[in-house]
């Protein structure tokens, strides 16, 4: 049965096994089904969660399965050092940080790219950035990666970022 004619409690059982698949397909299988939406996911009648349409579909690697899994530990406890590291094992942040400088990328120091994160990781919450003022800061606003990425696309634009293309739809 589709959503629209389930009843909360039911509503209620696929959103639990919808979560629980996505982080199975996550940190498990490594197999992302990239379109989860209403219209794909059924109530079976034996009380199953039936999945639709796999024309959308990535597989991550599995380095980046134990680093994604690493980068959300260290986003739930605010640990941005730990954080950054873990995006160098999912193969976004190269281990030699660049800034875009004069029409051309020169290295830059771990600092300067772990100041800049902060800068625009904490933008929105008035601290401006300044280590003082976001340590044990929880960014509140943020609720999952979708939004951890529009936050740091802004560095995006001045330093390296290496985005593996099956991340676009695992972010989805």
């Amino acid at each position: 049965r589709p959503l629209r004619d389930c009843t909360p409690t039911e509503k209620l059982s696929l959103v639990r096994m919808g979560l629980e698949s996505s982080v199975a397909q996550l940190l498990q299988t490594g197999m992302i089904h990239a379109d989860p939406h209403e219209g794909n996911f059924l109530l079976g009648d034996d009380g199953r969660l039936v999945m639709l349409d796999f024309g959308l579909m990535t597989e991550m690697d599995p380095g980046h399965q134990e680093s994604m899994a690493g980068c959300v530990l260290a986003f739930i406890d605010a640990d941005y050092d730990e954080m950054l590291e873990k995006f160098k094992g999912m193969g976004v942040l190269p281990d030699q940080p660049q800034r875009w400088v004069a029409g051309r990328w020169v290295d830059c120091s771990f600092q300067d790219f772990r100041g800049a994160f902060l800068k625009a990781l904490f933008a929105s919450n008035g601290s401006g950035g300044n280590e003082e003022d976001v340590n044990g800061f929880k960014p509140t606003d943020m609720t999952n990666f979708g939004d951890l990425w529009l936050k740091l696309g802004s560095l995006a634009l001045e330093y390296a970022f290496i985005i593996p293309s099956y991340y676009v739809l695992v972010m989805r």
